[in-house]
């Protein structure tokens, strides 16, 4: 994404010049132009059903609404855009409690090119089972993974975005450090899982 000589992102700066005009319709479509995509797909992976996903989407543009009036750019848009969406899942697995919602689907692996059939269909197996084994990881480590491998926030924005929803007694391990040893140990449950695959080819 481009940036300004200010460092700012353009999505930022024209946020920030709707803002300026009183014009938060136009801040609000800009923010969902800009992210909206990649905010539906973080809380649809972070959920994993239909029903709670949609729920907490439309919680998420209805506090980013509520919330333009009184952002404060301490951290960029798209930072702060998640910061808000973690928050909405987090409620909304509160407020489901018991219910039961039909469940997402895994994603298909897409077929990956390959110079002989049996390599692609190895290939296949390893991202079939990678995308199995990151659904069955629990929420606060998905969505430690989802921030950081498929997003590519920095350490500090995946922390300021994992502490909004961590209890007191969690907060003082929401720590750039404690996330990177954390996102260390995952890898490597990952990485075991997979090498299980591969001996028993």
């Amino acid at each position: 994404m481009k940036r300004s000589l200010s460092g700012r992102s353009e999505v930022d700066e024209a946020v920030s010049a709707h803002l300026a005009r009183g014009d938060n319709a136009s801040a609000l479509q800009a923010i969902l132009d800009a992210y909206g995509a990649e905010l539906g797909a973080f809380v649809r992976s972070v959920l994993r059903n239909e029903n709670a996903a949609s729920e907490a989407f439309a919680q998420v543009q209805e506090d980013l609404w509520r919330g333009l009036s009184g952002f404060r750019a301490e951290s960029s848009l798209r930072t702060w855009a998640y910061v808000v969406a973690q928050r909405a899942c987090f409620r909304q697995r509160a407020r489901a409690g018991n219910r039961r919602d039909a469940p997402l689907s895994a994603a298909s692996p897409s077929a990956l090119a390959a110079r002989t059939e049996t390599s692609r269909l190895r290939r296949e197996q390893r991202h079939a089972l990678l995308v199995q084994l990151r659904e069955e990881l629990p929420e606060d480590e998905r969505a430690l993974l989802i921030l950081r491998v498929d997003r590519g926030l920095s350490w500090e924005d995946v922390a300021r975005v994992l502490s909004e929803t961590a209890t007191s007694e969690e907060k003082p391990h929401v720590t750039v450090a404690a996330l990177r040893k954390r996102f260390e140990r995952i890898k490597e449950r990952l990485r075991s899982r997979l090498s299980e695959l591969d001996e028993g080819q």
